[in-house]
């Protein structure tokens, strides 16, 4: 009997997708047969409007503005390099949840084959003390996930 009221109290307090930790979470992936490669970018709503805020001080207000916003400040914190060549992405979405953010965008890549992804992530570490970034890499049909933070701001991944 005490189980179910701790499980009816856990399902009726909780309150969705949400952590103490500061993270956001960069997905990069290419389902199997599709030439585009995607990136999905979630991140803490509070955090990352502070952090666009203080350093561009636009507040952004729209899912336009946002996406402009978002796309000026990983052009200069977030570099990604496929197969040697540094790759730009493009966002082409923002959803505004209660308590995050996602982005999706584009990679523009022609590479058919990625033989090694290097990431050289900025983002957030400093605005946010303790900011940890996440990146899963979902490519050539393995699934690889890596931890980022102040200290450890590039990854590289090969694939043979």
């Amino acid at each position: 009997m005490k189980i179910w009221v701790f499980v009816l109290i856990f399902v009726i307090g909780y309150d969705g997708y949400g952590h103490d930790i500061r993270m956001a979470v960069f997905e990069i992936s290419r389902s199997e047969g599709e030439k585009d490669m995607g990136i999905a970018i979630t991140i803490d709503k509070e955090d990352f409007l502070r952090t666009l805020f203080i350093s561009s001080g636009v507040r952004s207000s729209t899912n336009e503005s946002l996406k402009k916003e978002a796309q000026n400040y990983f052009e200069s914190n977030l570099t990604i390099w496929i197969n040697g060549t540094c790759t730009c992405f493009k966002i082409t979405s923002a959803e505004v949840g209660k308590n995050n953010i996602r982005l999706n965008g584009v990679f523009e890549t022609t590479d058919a084959i990625i033989h090694e992804v290097q990431v050289e992530n900025y983002s957030m570490f400093d605005v946010v003390e303790d900011q940890e970034n996440i990146v899963h890499l979902n490519l050539n049909d393995r699934q690889r996930s890596f931890r980022m933070n102040r200290e450890k701001i590039k990854i590289v991944a090969t694939y043979n």
